[in-house]
């Protein structure tokens, strides 16, 4: 485009100096010391004049291009050694991706000389390491990209902070952590959400809910990560409890959402059931059942004793007009017709669960039923049953060295009651 318009503006000062010479030539007279004296027309000397200038300006562009030539090949050796070194970055991704670690160490060591990609060569280098289990090469990479800037020290610090946890050293995270969320760098809301789930890990409900404020001022809560820390607080600060009245307690200062949530409410009924708050914890269960249906809290109706058994019977018959066939709200009705001493309502209500859904706890529940009416070999059958079905769920799970909190407690019972 330059070229082009510089064109146009010689084209039309030749074009100038033509019509301005067509009617007068005109000549022009150089004298030097009255020695060398020149005379040419106008039209040649305006002619010699450009062709000079061209001549000028040519010759500067060329040995400004001769100059800079060097330069002009460095850059183009330093683009082909750069597009040469994320190709290797690449195809080390890719062995990392399909799990060919070592492979994938060989070819980040390559890209680390370069200055654009020394910082992830050895971030995914030291990822390569953990994979292997090679503490020493991991620590030594992440050592080598932290000092590479200060927003890069704080990247790896995070990258440290989670392999911390995945190691399963929440301590040494939850150190790390705190001095980053301390300091203002571009990279704190990562450090928030990544505390708040250490705080998790450790079960530390008194650390998240002081994080919170900040979680919510940066509205981080509605952010994937973050998502469901609120309601673990709700849980966790519920678990913690020792008594029935720091429970209370605590139920009373938790916003009014979680009073809706089902596991939060059946968190609280069992702390008050092992506290002997049964009739706070039927009502709690009565109330939450009617607003919101939940097999969970039917489930936990059933473990309730309060005083007035019948119209928990009745409250559970209702119920059973709306879901005859729910084998949860089956198994709830047969032990407190049980408790209640309804032994015809609750041997029906147990074998109706039964024969709908087979369970541990309904087995249990029939079996205690029948050693209690003086029926010791079909009880004795009910608990076998209970047993096997118990083992098969424990074999099932997916972690089978450790057993769910109702296999803790139905074991026990089931042993108990077959001796």
């Amino acid at each position: 485009m330059k070229a082009l318009i510089f064109s146009l503006i010689l084209l039309t000062l030749f074009l100038g100096v033509a019509m301005l010479l067509h009617g007068e030539p005109g000549f022009i007279t150089l004298n030097y010391a009255n020695e060398w004296v020149i005379e040419t027309s106008l039209a040649l000397f305006a002619v010699t004049l450009i062709g000079l200038f061209l001549v000028l300006y040519l010759g500067t562009l060329l040995i400004s291009w001769l100059l800079t030539l060097p330069a002009r090949f460095q850059v183009r050796r330093q683009n082909r050694r750069n597009a040469n070194a994320a190709k290797t970055l690449t195809d080390g991704l890719i062995h990392l991706i399909q799990g060919n670690y070592s492979q994938a160490e060989k070819l980040f060591t390559k890209t680390q000389s370069n200055a654009d990609l020394r910082f992830i060569s050895h971030v995914l280098h030291a990822y390569s390491a953990e994979q292997q289990h090679n503490i020493k090469v991991r620590d030594q990479n992440l050592d080598h990209a932290s000092n590479i800037g200060s927003e890069e020290k704080t990247t790896i610090d995070i990258i440290q902070a989670k392999l911390l946890l995945t190691q399963q050293q929440p301590e040494q995270a939850k150190i790390l952590l705190e001095k980053l969320a301390d300091n203002n760098n571009s990279r704190k809301n990562s450090v928030l959400i990544l505390l708040a789930q250490t705080y998790v890990e450790l079960s530390e409900w008194s650390g998240l809910q002081t994080l919170m404020p900040s979680l919510k001022k940066q509205k981080l809560l509605q952010t994937t990560a973050a998502s469901g820390l609120e309601h673990q607080l709700w849980l966790g600060q519920l678990s913690e409890t020792q008594t029935c009245d720091d429970a209370i307690m605590v139920w009373q200062n938790l916003p009014r959402q979680a009073h809706k949530q089902p596991d939060i409410i059946a968190s609280y009924a069992e702390k008050l059931i092992s506290g002997n708050a049964n009739e706070a914890a039927e009502r709690l269960l009565r109330e939450a059942i009617n607003h919101s249906w939940s097999d969970d809290l039917i489930t936990l109706y059933g473990k309730v004793h309060s005083e007035n058994l019948d119209k928990q019977v009745a409250h559970a018959e209702r119920w059973l007009a709306q879901a005859p066939d729910n084998p949860n709200l089956l198994l709830a009705l047969g032990r407190l017709s049980a408790k209640a001493k309804l032994w015809g309502k609750a041997r029906s209500s147990l074998q109706t669960a039964i024969a709908i859904k087979p369970s541990a706890e309904a087995y249990q529940a029939l079996g205690r039923l029948l050693a209690d009416t003086g029926e010791m070999d079909e009880a004795y059958n009910c608990y076998n049953q209970g047993l096997q079905m118990l083992a098969e769920e424990t074999l099932s799970a997916p972690d089978t060295t450790e057993m769910t909190d109702t296999t803790h407690e139905q074991v026990p019972a089931l042993m108990r009651h077959i001796s």
